[in-house]
């Protein structure tokens, strides 16, 4: 229609249009159109009227004309104002909301914040705890693996401890001489615990107690697929004793093939893992100790003359308990103490002939045998250690056995010495038969159940006999 052409073409041309409506059977009717919009247009504000009286009608068109004008700004303005006010609700309606996310995000991070505190609060306080007990194990260790814990008081022992403490808080290996159980690996543990590297590992390996193809893995490590079964790759016990102390026992045990890779290690202080094409620096300090005379395998082209220097540096030999016996009350004194706090049993005192006979045994195991012996003597004796306690051979050695402990018998009272008597008589005819019972029991002349019964009375262990009767 009319109508609808010029309401586009005023929406188009953004013009007002003020005019008569060109149409049949309305020459009274007028057009108002005036673009409604603010920078744009944004509709049309269209209105149609009718005038019946011509008179002054012009003067009131433009009234109305300027009224619409004006009413069409004002529209678009308010549209336009309304669209932004919606836009900038909606702006602070999400600025709000992001607002909210984010006070949550800050809460949330708060209590995340105040979780790794706490989290790290206790961590400090377990970390505290750790280095508390590892101090005080450190503490343990130096006071388990003092000095003082090598018992003896004998000159050749004086010796050792002035040697011991003059090496201590030095960096140079150590080579220690001694029988087996003369207690070489307590004193690699006092030297390494009075040194300057106490705080780092002390590691041990008996080289005489593994093949050389397992030594050679053990000491230096290996990689992933370097042998057959080398599912994973394995440090070293160099690698492992970085910083510390590395003891290798029974050094003359190894092969001469083992000899220089050892050799090799100590002149560049680098370890080579088998199957590694990388070598790793080190820093070990190492004490080795043997019961052998290098010296004489060098000789006999069984040890490297140049690692034997090498070692060589400082030299302590332990003395074998037979060269030390007046240590002997005060070794037992210590390991009646030891074995008191670790048992719980206490014996108060051992019979002077017993100390004599202790002394006056030859000790072949050194100080471990000694140890052994207090130990076993803790589970026969009750109140106090009596020569009756001690192991056969020990009394066989003195020449107790054979004179049914003629001398020891004097501490005892006729009841005593009686069952003294009767219970070292059944023991001597045991081993003249081989611990059969049935013809021991014949040469005595009981019957066997009751050569069974003084058995369990005295005590007397019978498995032992036959295994050394074997």
């Amino acid at each position: 229609s009319y109508s609808h052409h010029i309401i586009h073409k005023v929406f188009m041309e953004n013009q007002a249009c003020f005019q008569p409506l060109e149409e049949e059977n309305s020459s009274n009717q007028w057009i108002f159109a005036v673009p409604v919009g603010y920078d744009q247009t944004l509709g049309v504000l269209y209105l149609e009227k009718a005038f019946e009286d011509r008179e002054g009608l012009m003067p009131f068109l433009e009234q109305l004309s300027y009224f619409l004008t004006n009413l069409a700004q004002f529209m678009g303005s308010s549209f336009v104002l309304a669209q932004r006010m919606e836009a900038f609700i909606e702006k602070e309606r999400e600025e709000r909301h992001r607002l909210e996310q984010l006070h949550q995000l800050c809460q949330k991070q708060d209590e995340e914040l105040q979780a790794v505190k706490q989290e790290n609060q206790r961590l400090k306080e377990k970390l505290e705890g750790y280095e508390t007990t590892l101090k005080s194990s450190q503490q343990a260790l130096e006071a388990r693996y003092g000095f003082h814990n090598i018992v003896g008081k004998s000159p050749k022992m004086q010796e050792v401890f002035s040697l011991l403490e003059k090496v201590a808080d030095s960096n140079i290996p150590v080579l220690i001489y001694g029988k087996s159980g003369t207690g070489k690996e307590l004193a690699a543990k006092a030297i390494h615990y009075h040194s300057s590297r106490r705080d780092g590992p002390l590691i041990s390996e008996n080289c005489g107690a593994i093949i050389e193809s397992l030594l050679e893995s053990e000491l230096f490590g290996h990689v992933k697929g370097a042998f057959t079964g080398a599912d994973r790759s394995q440090k070293g016990l160099f690698e492992i004793a970085n910083g510390g102390t590395l003891f290798l026992d029974e050094i003359g045990e190894m092969s001469l093939n083992m000899q220089t890779k050892l050799l090799r290690v100590l002149q560049e202080n680098k370890v080579r893992p088998l199957g590694s094409t990388q070598a790793i620096d080190i820093n070990v300090r190492l004490i080795a100790a043997t019961n052998k005379d290098l010296y004489q395998l060098v000789k006999e082209n069984k040890f490297r003359e140049d690692l034997y220097y090498r070692l060589n540096v400082f030299t302590i030999e332990l003395p074998p308990l037979s060269e030390r016996k007046e240590d002997i009350p005060l070794l037992v004194e210590y390991f009646l103490d030891k074995f008191a706090q670790k048992t719980g049993k206490e014996i108060k005192k051992i019979s002077p002939h017993a100390l004599d006979v202790l002394c006056r045994y030859s000790w072949p195991g050194n100080v471990r045998e000694l140890e052994n012996e207090i130990s076993r003597l803790m589970v026969f004796a009750d109140q106090e250690i009596r020569v009756d306690h001690l192991s056969p051979h020990i009394r066989e050695e003195v020449g107790l056995e054979d004179g049914f402990m003629s001398a020891g018998l004097v501490e005892y009272d006729l009841k005593q010495a009686r069952h003294e008597f009767e219970k070292q008589f059944i023991i001597r005819q045991l081993k003249r038969f081989q611990c059969n019972v049935s013809k021991t029991s014949k040469k005595l002349g009981i019957t066997r159940q009751h050569l069974h019964r003084l058995i369990e009375f005295y005590k007397i262990p019978i498995q032992k006999l036959r295994n050394r009767s074997q």
